[in-house]
């Protein structure tokens, strides 16, 4: 399925995606005209355009950088380059009295390893 969606060979596709640290451009810069992710080819010179700016131009801008996201989406939205489905979530029950367990809120992993009770 991945080399067919690779090559291009699909009318439809369905595939997920996991940022790899938490920044819209994980998911964003994935639909950019020449990324080899974007397997539906979708091509906007626009969103093009906000992806880069925000990676470049307006990089030590906070608010620039955030507005150019903001806007590549809102095109990504528009075009219909990609249809999301759904957004994976997941409840936790945590007992308080477990302490130094530590999350990782960008795979939603916990890691135990140094977790202890406290009486």
């Amino acid at each position: 399925m991945l080399a067919r969606a690779a090559a291009g060979k699909f009318d439809i596709n369905f595939t997920g995606w996991s940022a790899d640290f938490a920044d819209p451009i994980s998911f964003l810069a994935q639909l950019t005209s020449n990324n080899p992710e974007n397997n539906g080819k979708w091509d906007n010179a626009k969103f093009d355009q906000d992806i880069d700016d925000s990676n470049n131009k307006n990089a030590n801008n906070v608010k620039k950088r955030w507005n150019d996201l903001i806007n590549a989406e809102k095109q990504l939205a528009s075009d219909q380059g990609i249809t999301p489905l759904y957004q994976a979530n997941g409840v936790d029950l945590v007992n308080p009295k477990l302490k130094n367990v530590t999350y990782d809120r960008i795979n939603g992993h916990y890691d135990y390893r140094t977790a202890y009770l406290e009486k």
